[in-house]
């Protein structure tokens, strides 16, 4: 405040611009006019300015409370995804490495028709497959299974009546007409008999054929035979064949060096 002399004394002078008010918190804004024309006219009037509130704050153009909310929904679903997807791959590992059971297995008797010989052959042989029962073999009629040795036996040498010596293969067959091992010609029944071994058939050959007999085909399975009309299940050779595959209960043996 200033003083002033007038021509009736002293007068009290306002300052324009902010002024104090006892009834307001706070220094509050007088405007020019209103300063000078109070002091002549009237009460004082002071005009209070509203307060201006902190501007909120924001993160990446949103308020903060909804931008965390928003970046905590997104983390979840990303987590969530990621523990799905693992517990998803680790069952779909599992259930792949699992061992898979093994077929049950039904078979118990095959029964296969193969011809066993060439188109110029006479005869043919069908291949039963052995029971693994402990029956034993027949001795004796034409019906039923009679002693088979294979695979035991097989690429031995078996000796003959007559001291001859024959390597026996099992599973092989010598039709008639098949291409001769030693390359000349072809192999010819010279004749048959009805046994019930290996052994015999071999004795059988070189006791009514001599030098004449070369090897022989044998099938222990004497129904099969009987049955496709053979007459008998040991056939004479006149020379040991090539590789032709018979079946389980075939066996042939040719003469070595023959």
């Amino acid at each position: 405040m200033e003083r002033r002399h007038s021509a009736e004394g002293l007068e009290v002078a306002r300052f324009e611009g902010l002024e104090y008010n006892g009834d307001a918190a706070g220094l509050q804004y007088v405007p020019p006019g209103m300063a000078r024309n109070g002091a002549a006219n009237g009460p004082h009037v002071i005009e209070s300015l509203p307060e201006k509130g902190s501007p909120q704050r924001r993160i990446c153009g949103l308020p903060r409370t909804g931008f965390w909310i928003l970046l905590a929904l997104t983390t979840a679903f990303i987590i969530g995804g990621a523990i799905g997807g693992g517990v998803g791959g680790s069952i779909a590992a599992k259930k792949g490495s699992s061992p898979q059971p093994p077929p049950a297995s039904t078979t118990a008797f095959t029964t296969s028709s193969t011809p066993v010989t060439s188109a110029t052959s006479t005869h043919s042989e069908r291949s039963v497959t052995a029971s693994t029962t402990s029956s034993a073999p027949v001795t004796s009629g034409t019906s039923g299974i009679a002693a088979n040795p294979c695979p035991g036996i097989n690429q031995t040498v078996v000796t003959g009546s007559t001291g001859s010596a024959f390597t026996v293969l099992c599973g092989v067959d010598w039709p008639r007409g098949i291409q001769a091992m030693n390359g000349k010609g072809k192999v010819s029944d010279i004749g048959r008999a009805t046994v019930y071994s290996i052994q015999e058939c071999i004795n059988t050959c070189v006791g009514s054929h001599k030098d004449d007999c070369k090897g022989v085909t044998y099938s222990a399975n004497l129904t099969s035979s009987f049955d496709g009309g053979q007459d008998g299940n040991c056939f004479f050779k006149d020379q040991a064949g090539i590789y032709f595959p018979g079946g389980d209960t075939i066996i042939s043996a040719g003469i070595i060096g023959g």
